[in-house]
């Protein structure tokens, strides 16, 4: 598994769910490539990948704004 097959995979995987990128949990499940397949081989984080294959970083949801009363 070299980079650019990781970003061809993030690139499809984006494009087959309306152009958001996938998570590392959805990157996973759906191809098959671990975190220890490009955790400190290739980037350091996955929004250094997501960035490289054109993509923002995916943002944390926010809380839930409602009352817990």
């Amino acid at each position: 598994m070299n980079k650019q097959e990781i970003i061809e995979a993030i690139k499809r995987i984006a494009k087959e769910s309306g152009g958001a990128p996938p998570g590392r949990r959805k990157f996973a499940a759906e191809t098959g490539i671990r975190d220890t397949d490009w955790f400190g081989k290739f980037w350091s984080r996955w929004n250094d990948a997501l960035n490289e294959a054109g993509f923002a970083p995916n943002e944390m949801r926010a809380a839930y704004g409602g009352s817990i009363l």
